[in-house]
């Protein structure tokens, strides 16, 4: 039955469509995303520079199109803050924040690389189908390899999206996994002194709305340099796609539309009498699934195997490995770089007990009991605050650091008598 749900999938996939129609609806529904990660610390003599490229950025998007820019200090928001709504100096965060969610609501600022993550993923959840092409510009950082691997999960991410994504950075303080993801052409890679980036933003744009294949010169290798010239695209790329066959002299009477369009309205009527037939055999099906659904025995398979089987807490932290016994047995957990924390962390950093895990009627809740927040599963928790808590579960504790817990199935271990194990 699944093979058949598959081939009914597969022929609504390749049943005729108008798809010039298509291309106009496309091209009307293009909306990009940048995304700008800044974590690098920055001294008086970078601020005007790194303002002008804020600027400039900012200057090659167009109404609709969203930022999320990930942050590591207050240096971002005034940097990316004040290229918004103007001034030299450096005000309070407050009132930056407050004035640029006034002036730009697409302009987001989560408060670190998990919620940024989770940001990025209910944009495409909730909004996919207008973000026909998604940009990513990381500007130059001065990063740990745990937030190198974190950026580089966003980057693949952004890739299964068919997105264009260009990385500038700082060859004295780059990380090696950016360089060496650089080199395998991963993305393209350039120093952080090369202008224009907002050329390179509109030169994509362009591209992708004459729907043709982008440029060599956008894929080349490190320290290239997009220039005007080859940014410009002929007005008659645009203008192919969008075009409906018409001869103007003739006037609008039905006989009178030309060959080409009539077969455009027969592939339509075709399609939407393909589409209620396939509609209704993939209702037939599902409910042949839900009435054998409810006829299914309760004792199955998988009841008996998971009878089978102990359910064990682990949890990883950095390089440490932590095994914390049976799930029934556990009803307590501390996490911090205590001694006596159930999830001890040598890290200097950390406070003694950061965070508490305990078990909640059938399930678990975790509650902060540090001054400082943390993050759970991308949910800012303050301190005090509890959450329910679902494994697999990955927790940022204050000093940057991921801690994951899940859960293991371990199979027990046959009990054999003394004559099955003579036989």
């Amino acid at each position: 039955m699944k093979k058949i749900m598959l081939f009914l999938m597969l022929l609504m996939a390749i049943t005729p469509f108008d798809s010039k129609a298509s291309i106009v609806n496309e091209q009307q529904s293009k909306v990009f995303l940048g995304i700008i990660i800044d974590s690098s610390p920055m001294s008086d003599k970078d601020w005007s520079i790194r303002r002008s490229r804020a600027i400039e950025l900012l200057s090659g998007l167009e109404p609709g199109d969203k930022v999320v820019v990930i942050k590591a200090g207050s240096e971002t928001l005034w940097v990316y803050g004040r290229a918004v709504v103007g001034g030299p100096e450096k005000t309070g965060l407050n009132e930056i924040v407050t004035n640029i969610s006034a002036m730009n609501k697409n302009i987001l600022f989560p408060a670190n690389l998990l919620t940024a993550c989770k940001t990025i993923r209910d944009i495409f959840t909730s909004e996919g189908k207008d973000f026909q092409c998604c940009l990513a510009v990381l500007t130059n950082s001065n990063m740990n390899d745990f937030q190198a691997q974190n950026i580089l999960m966003i980057i693949s991410s952004l890739k299964e999206q068919n997105s264009s994504i260009c990385f500038t950075y700082d060859p004295a303080v780059a990380n090696q996994y950016i360089i060496n993801a650089g080199k395998r052409k991963d993305f393209e890679i350039r120093l952080a002194s090369n202008p224009e980036l907002a050329y390179w933003l509109q030169s994509i744009k362009q591209k992708m709305q004459s729907d043709q294949e982008i440029p060599d010169v956008l894929k080349s290798k490190a320290n290239t340099f997009v220039s005007k010239q080859t940014i410009k695209l002929p007005a008659e790329a645009n203008n192919s796609l969008i075009t409906i066959p018409f001869d103007s002299n003739k006037n609008s009477k039905k006989d009178d539309y030309p060959k080409k369009s009539q077969k455009v309205s027969l592939k339509n009527k075709v399609f939407s009498i393909s589409a209620i037939v396939i509609g209704l055999l993939m209702l037939c099906l599902m409910a042949y699934y839900f009435v054998k659904g409810l006829s299914k025995p309760e004792n199955t398979n998988e009841n008996v195997i998971s009878e089978d089987c102990i359910e064990y807490l682990k949890a990883t932290a950095g390089e440490q490995d932590f095994d914390l016994g049976p799930m029934d047995m556990v009803s307590e957990l501390t996490i911090g770089s205590d001694p006596g924390c159930s999830l001890h962390i040598e890290n200097e950093e950390l406070p003694a007990q950061q965070a508490r895990i305990y078990k909640s009627g059938k399930g678990f809740k975790i509650e902060n009991i540090d001054i400082s927040p943390i993050t759970v599963n991308g949910e800012i928790l303050n301190s005090g605050k509890k959450l329910n808590l679902n494994f697999p579960a990955d927790i940022e504790l204050t000093s940057g650091l991921m801690v994951n817990l899940f859960v293991e199935s371990i199979q027990k271990e046959k009990e054999t008598t003394a004559n099955e194990k003579y036989i």
